[in-house]
This record gives structure tokens, C-alpha cells and sequence, in this order.
């Protein structure tokens, strides 16, 4: 009997034990002071991450702003050497023409026709 009184007591605890196992939650580990610091440590640097995150963002967005500026810069160059370029080709010609005008009033100044006809204008003048 006795034997059978133990085995039905220690039955009895384990069900009162499982039911409050199931009742009353586990209690979390108690928060220690160092847990806290170190927590908010590592926040810290979290947030120093995102803010450096952020700030690596923002001048990568500058620097392809000035990208693009410098690139439209450079097209603006190119076009107004071209444009340069083209001015100086269209001298060189104005220049070669004028110079064969020169040339050939030059030419025609010293043929003795003309001469001739200088001479006789003087003249008629005198």
C-alpha cells in the first residue's frame, strides 16, 4: 500500500508540475547592466553604419552629378572646338582666296596694258 500511495503522490506531482509548466510561462533571464551597455553599443554602431550607409549614398549621388556635369562640359568643349576648328578652315580659305585676289591684281597691275592705262588716266587728269 505504501508503495502504491508513493507512485499515485508522485503522479500527482508530476501533473501538478506539468500544469504549471503550461500555466506560467518561463521566466526570461534577468537583464544585467553590462547585457544593456553592450546592447546599446553595438546600436550605436549600428546606427554609425547607417548614417556612414547614408553619407556613402548621398556622395555617391554627387559625385554622379558632377559625373554628368563634367561629361556635358566636355561635349560643350568638343563642340565649341569643332566649331573653333571650323572657323579657322573657313579663314584658311577666306585667306587663301584673298591671297589669290592679291596675287592676281598684283600680276595685273604689272601687265603693261594696264600700266599703260594708269598712264593715260593720269594724264587726262593733269
Amino acid at each position: 500500500d505504501l508503495e502504491q500511495l508513493r507512485q499515485t503522490h508522485n503522479e500527482e506531482l508530476e501533473r501538478v508540475r506539468d500544469e504549471l509548466a503550461q500555466a506560467v510561462p518561463p521566466q526570461p533571464p534577468a537583464v544585467r547592466n553590462e547585457d544593456i551597455a553592450d546592447l546599446e553599443t553595438k546600436l550605436k554602431g549600428v546606427r554609425e553604419l547607417i548614417g556612414n550607409k547614408q553619407d556613402t549614398i548621398l556622395l555617391e549621388e554627387r559625385v554622379r552629378a558632377l559625373e554628368e556635369e563634367l561629361k556635358m562640359r566636355e561635349d560643350d568643349e568638343s563642340k565649341t572646338v569643332l566649331a573653333y576648328k571650323q572657323h579657322l578652315e573657313k579663314m584658311k580659305v577666306e585667306q587663301e582666296e584673298t591671297m589669290e585676289e592679291a596675287n592676281r591684281l598684283r600680276r595685273m597691275i604689272t601687265e603693261p596694258w594696264y600700266v599703260c592705262c594708269l598712264n593715260d588716266l593720269l594724264q587726262r587728269r593733269r
